[in-house]
Parts: structure tokens; C-alpha cells; sequence
């Protein structure tokens, strides 16, 4: 008798649950058969990546099966070239139907964005600083991981906020009372409304405490 799609979608949650973390809640169900054939060290390589950002999971699959040598490094970069509007391998609409279909077929949804490594060379000052904020923030994370996440495209955003505040506060004009008076505002503004959205949004509210950051939202 044939098996039913419930009964291969519960042994294939099963198969899940023997992968290292975050491989087990992160993997959609048509992945979890081609994670099974890796060996040991490439899951954890590709968990590795996983916990680091990496969300483009299919492509990595398809680099381990070349590379099996690979390392989360790799994965990455990999990756970025899948992402690149110059990669040959998928048209911008293949990869965006892709990503969709990916994130539809979760096992769990943790409402986590889309995060895929940036191309571009980071300024290694306000690297440093993002650096130095995910240890105080998440002191348990290892190096490693911290520097991958801090170089892909999920914090590619805070990593400009910071090139361009060191740009700021070097500039000569950063003397002049209005630019002072104007950024300032300029804060007090984005400070507010991060209020108001954190305010909005219990889940930012315990990850902030979590993290040890006291704000005025209760």
C-alpha cells in the first residue's frame, strides 16, 4: 500500500529533528531529503552558514554537491553570486520565486527577514563597531558567526548607518552649531519613532530585554 503524503511528511520531519540546530526548524520539507544525504560535516557546515544568516539554502545544497569541501565561508559567497544581478545561474524572477516558495514551505515560520550576503567590502572601522555591538548584545555568539552575520545582507543596513556616522562625526562641517543641531533632531526623531514600533511590537520588546537593553516601552 502506498504511503500516504502525511505519513512521508511526519518521517520527513522525523529526519529533520536528527540535524544539527538551526538546520531542524529551519529547512523546508522539500530540502530536508537532499540535507540527509550530506555527510555529518556538511550539515554542520551548512548549519553553521544557516545560524550566520544564510537563508538561501537550495543554493548551498547545490554548492555542497560540487564542494563538498566547502566551508560556511564558501557558502556564502556562493550565494552572493546566485544573488549577484550579473549571475549567469538564475534570473532575478527565478531567484525571487525561489526565496518565496522557500520561505512558504518552512517548518516553522520564526518571521526572521530575508538575509543573503552583501558583495561589497565593508569599512573595517564601522565593522569593528557592528562587531563590538553583537558581542555586547548576543556575548554568547562565537566569532565566527558574528562576523558572517555582521558581513551579509541582513545587517548590511545597520553597517551603512555606521560607515555614514563615522563619515559624519570626521567631517569638518560636524564643527559648524546647525549640522550639530540638525543631526541631533535627526536622532531624537529616528528615536522616536523606534519607540513607537518597538512600543507596537512585544516580540522587539522581550528581545530587547534579552539582550539586556532597558528602553522606556513597557
Amino acid at each position: 500500500m502506498p504511503i500516504s503524503y502525511q505519513r512521508r511528511r511526519e518521517i520527513w520531519l522525523e529526519m529533520a529533528k536528527e540535524f544539527p540546530s538551526p538546520l531542524d526548524k529551519k529547512l523546508s520539507l522539500r530540502n530536508i531529503r537532499k540535507v540527509a544525504k550530506l555527510s555529518s560535516n556538511q550539515q554542520k557546515t551548512l548549519a553553521q552558514a544557516v545560524g550566520a544568516g544564510l537563508t538561501r539554502i537550495p543554493t548551498a545544497l547545490r554548492y555542497l554537491e560540487t564542494n563538498p569541501d566547502a566551508t560556511p565561508q564558501d557558502l556564502f559567497r556562493a550565494s552572493s553570486r546566485s544573488a549577484s544581478p550579473t549571475g549567469k545561474s538564475k534570473t532575478s524572477k527565478a531567484t525571487k520565486t525561489e526565496n518565496k516558495k522557500e520561505t512558504e514551505s518552512s517548518i516553522m515560520n520564526d518571521g526572521t527577514p530575508s538575509q543573503t550576503p552583501t558583495l561589497s567590502q565593508p569599512n573595517p572601522e564601522a565593522l569593528e563597531k557592528l562587531l563590538s555591538l553583537l558581542k555586547t548584545c548576543y556575548p554568547e555568539m562565537n566569532s565566527y558567526s558574528a562576523r558572517a552575520l555582521a558581513e551579509s545582507e541582513a545587517l548590511s543596513d545597520i553597517l551603512a548607518i555606521l560607515d555614514v556616522y563615522e563619515q559624519v562625526f570626521d567631517s569638518p562641517h560636524f564643527n559648524t552649531d546647525f549640522v550639530v543641531v540638525l543631526f541631533h533632531n535627526l536622532l531624537a526623531q529616528t528615536q522616536k519613532q523606534l519607540d513607537q514600533r518597538i512600543g507596537d511590537n512585544p516580540a522587539y520588546q522581550q528581545a530587547l530585554r534579552q539582550a539586556g537593553i532597558v528602553t522606556s516601552n513597557k
